[in-house]
């Protein structure tokens, strides 16, 4: 799990908690359509950086 990006471990962290696929991707969904992650770690996250994060 170390090598996961933010939506691979909020993915991964949904199906732990048991919830079904689909709850778990719209989950992960949302967050990118919320623009998480915001910059964390006092890094900013740019859009193309989200995209390529969500979409790789």
């Amino acid at each position: 799990m170390d090598n996961q990006n933010y939506y691979d471990k909020k993915f991964t962290n949904c199906l732990a908690s048991n919830k079904s696929l689909t709850a778990a991707a719209q989950i992960v969904i949302d967050a990118y359509l919320d623009n998480k992650p915001q910059g964390q770690r006092k890094k900013k996250v740019s859009s193309a950086e989200k995209d390529r994060l969500f979409w790789h």
